[in-house]
């Protein structure tokens, strides 16, 4: 199956799944909180922007990211979800905008959880309630750690 998540304004989404065969499961519009790119963030993304550039001549990188300052738009605010992982058993975790914050629906569409998954850890696979995912130690060793929704 397939997950379409349209950000929009103010903290809403729209969240689509489909059938592998393009057949609509369900269509809900869920609301996450919101937050806002830090200029810290936007100072990072025009370095990452210039790093292109490295290396193509004397100023050149300097220049491309003062071009990228004066040029590339980016929103005040983060995406409503980042990131969406969708598992065979039906249930999908999508990366809210709090970065750590991880918002878990069910087969039909409606939120059950909310998981804080420690930043650096990449959601890899979602089965039977839990997530598995991939986090490196200090010395860039990958680790499986596992994740579980508990039932009450």
């Amino acid at each position: 199956s397939m997950l379409h998540v349209e950000n929009s304004s103010g903290g809403r989404a729209r969240i689509r799944r489909f059938t592998s065969s393009g057949s609509l499961l369900y269509d809900r519009t869920l609301q996450s909180e919101t937050a806002r790119v830090t200029g810290a963030a936007m100072d990072s993304l025009y370095r990452e922007f210039s790093r292109f550039f490295k290396g193509k001549g004397p100023g050149v990188e300097a220049a491309a990211e003062r071009a990228a300052k004066e040029h590339v738009v980016v929103p005040r605010y983060w995406p409503s979800f980042q990131e969406a992982v969708v598992g065979a058993d039906g249930t999908a975790w999508l990366q809210t905008a709090q970065a750590d914050e991880w918002l878990v629906i069910n087969p039909a569409g409606h939120p059950v959880a909310r998981v804080i998954v420690p930043l650096g850890v990449r959601i890899a696979a979602i089965h039977n309630g839990g997530a598995w995912g991939i986090q490196t130690d200090s010395f860039d060793v990958p680790q499986v750690v596992k994740y579980v929704l508990e039932q009450e």
